[in-house]
């Protein structure tokens, strides 16, 4: 059983989704990269219940000394629970859930006069997350 195979059982996730974990995680370090082995090892040890962000395991990893290299520059964009989804998969663009937004996310847009929603929709356009009913209404849900 490889590296990926055993991850995948122990998190019941596909093998494709543990290997892009394995990508992410890799990519956090400058020069050296850790082998998928050395990362489904590390996480085996830690005894970890869910994954943490791929940032995280390899900080994890640097301050238990598995392994001791430099990481490279962080995200500009916080990557929040790491879920990887099927158009995520070879993209290493950051990942944000849309799903919830705070009134805090909507003072912010009213108060820096943001072209477009906190999902980012253009303002002449209705969100289906900020406004459902509207959105319902021009769809022609029931």
């Amino acid at each position: 059983m490889n590296a990926i195979e055993a991850i995948s059982i122990q998190f019941n996730l596909d093998k494709w989704k543990v290997e892009d974990y394995f990508r992410r995680v890799q990519r956090c370090f400058k020069s050296e990269k850790p082998t998928y082995k050395l990362i489904a090892n590390f996480v085996v040890e830690q005894k970890l219940t869910d994954l943490p962000s791929p940032r995280n395991l390899a900080t994890q990893m640097i301050e238990t000394r598995v392994w001791d290299y430099m990481l490279s520059a962080e995200s500009p964009v916080p990557i929040g629970n790491y879920i990887p989804s099927k158009k995520s998969r070879g993209s290493n663009r950051p990942m944000r859930n849309l799903d919830h937004t705070t009134s805090l996310d909507h003072e912010r847009v009213a108060r820096e006069k943001l072209d477009h929603c906190p999902h980012g929709v253009p303002k002449y356009q209705v969100c289906a997350i900020c406004d459902p009913e509207k959105f319902k209404e021009i769809m022609g849900f029931d």
